[in-house]
């Protein structure tokens, strides 16, 4: 027979019924060369956790490369143990997978086929090992060892029939998807049409290009993508002195909102506003309660970002240098003779103490942004979700002036006067860069809601 490679397959199981389609088959090998005992150690230890299938592969990889009889003696213990259970616990697998999936029913029996292939592959790779071995390998070296007698089939006939099941039957499921899709596909409900979207994909996962499912699928997702637009805030007048936060936190919530789902997508500022013209729509009261129903004249967009900047703020403070702080420390001062307890003269470092007096400041400021936003349903005109915002902004500012001896200063000390005095921030930047935070924060509410309807 001919060998087919150290692989150890292994695959996904698809739980749920209608679940996505799983049939790929995940290789394992062992690990690439290692010494006999290793092979043997990990035969021995795969074999205590029921992984027999795996045990007999790396046992037949310690049966290859063993040269010294214990290694030999060892390999072979470990196939009697492990081959008989492995091959029987697979034919029987083998049995009740094909009794279960002998006539499509779903994405399930595609799944259980695609197990079938992958028994039939990983018994073939380690028969494809034990048959290229001389059959001086399969006697005992030890007077009480037994013979290794091993029932090798030849299961490549049967991998055949088994890999044309699981063809056919990717084929009946990408059929059976396809119709599925179809028949979702005859609604003009966003959701039915993602739903057949989703099916039509899954036809292509099973057979790629099948039938017209690509042309299908692009226009499911259409139908079934849900469209938000993004109105620029509105700001009270006390918020405006600041400048146009409003529109600059829709232009950088549109720029920092994630873009990558399958349904879920944001009009353009310049296509939302040719369709608010068009249609000749006042949104400029959607924040008011008795004002949201107009958002159902909307059309071309399925959700309606609005907001409103309440209320924004800025402050400084600065403190300190009213108090002054004494700073000492002894430090060299040249040098100096003296004479030993022996009688000697020697030279040693003379010290003196340095002080340094020192004034410490401070300066802080804040700024606060407050808002609220909602999004509109634009069919029913009622609320999806809403919720408060707020945005934040803080700077601090430390630093220190000394008269005397610098020397005298500790390190952290030295490191604020070097720092020196700072301006505040503008009062204006203050405020934008708090409204950016607001805008983070906004960006987190909205991806859970895109999270919910932009994935399956």
């Amino acid at each position: 027979m001919k060998k087919t490679g150290i692989l150890m397959v292994s695959l996904l199981i698809a739980t749920n019924l209608l679940a996505q389609p799983n049939f790929t088959i995940r290789n394992y090998s062992v690990a690439y060369g290692k010494k006999a005992s290793y092979y043997n150690n990990e035969a021995g230890r795969l074999f205590k956790k029921g992984q027999y299938n795996a045990s007999t592969l790396n046992a037949a990889n310690a049966l290859r490369l063993a040269t010294k009889k214990g290694q030999i003696s060892e390999a072979q213990g470990r196939l009697i143990d492990s081959y008989d259970r492995a091959v029987q616990e697979n034919l029987n697998r083998i049995e009740s997978l094909q009794t279960e999936s002998a006539t499509f029913v779903n994405d399930q029996t595609v799944t259980d086929r695609a197990v079938i292939v992958s028994i039939y592959k990983i018994m073939i790779d380690y028969n494809g090992i034990l048959t290229t071995l001389p059959r001086s390998s399969f006697d005992p070296v030890k007077r009480k060892d037994p013979k290794l007698d091993l029932e090798i089939i030849d299961f490549k006939d049967d991998l055949k029939q088994a890999s044309a099941n699981l063809e056919e039957g990717k084929k009946e499921a990408a059929a059976w998807h396809y119709q599925q899709g179809r028949d979702l596909g005859r609604s003009s409900d966003l959701k039915t049409n993602k739903q057949a979207a989703r099916h039509f994909r899954w036809a292509m996962a099973y057979v790629p290009s099948y039938e017209d499912s690509q042309s299908r699928y692009e226009k499911a997702k259409l139908l079934g993508t849900t469209r938000l637009g993004v109105v620029n805030f509105t700001t009270a007048s006390q918020v405006s002195k600041y400048g146009d936060l409003g529109s600059i936190a829709s232009d950088e919530f549109i720029a920092k909102m994630p873009g990558n789902y399958e349904f879920f997508e944001i009009v353009s500022r310049d296509q939302l506003d040719l369709i608010i013209n068009e249609q000749e729509l006042n949104i400029s009261g959607l924040m008011d309660e008795n004002s949201i129903t107009e958002v159902g004249q909307l059309k071309g967009v399925n959700v309606l970002l609005v907001g409103k900047l309440s209320s924004a703020s800025q402050d400084r403070q600065q403190g300190g240098g009213t108090e002054t702080y004494l700073e000492e420390k002894e430090v060299e001062d040249g040098k100096e003779k003296y004479i030993d307890s022996g009688g000697k003269e020697k030279t040693r470092t003379k010290y003196k103490k340095v002080t340094a007096y020192v004034k410490f400041y401070h300066k802080s400021a804040s700024g606060n942004v407050i808002g609220s936003f909602k999004l509109l349903d634009v069919k029913t005109g009622s609320i999806t979700r809403a919720g408060a915002l707020v945005g934040n902004y803080s700077w601090e500012h430390k630093w220190a002036t000394y008269t005397g001896d610098k020397r005298a200063l500790k390190s952290s000390t030295r490191s604020l006067v070097n720092k020196g005095p700072a301006e505040f921030p503008s009062r204006n930047q203050m405020v934008i860069t708090a409204n950016r935070e607001l805008v983070e924060n906004l960006v987190k509410k909205v991806k859970q809601y895109a999270d919910q309807v932009g994935k399956l």
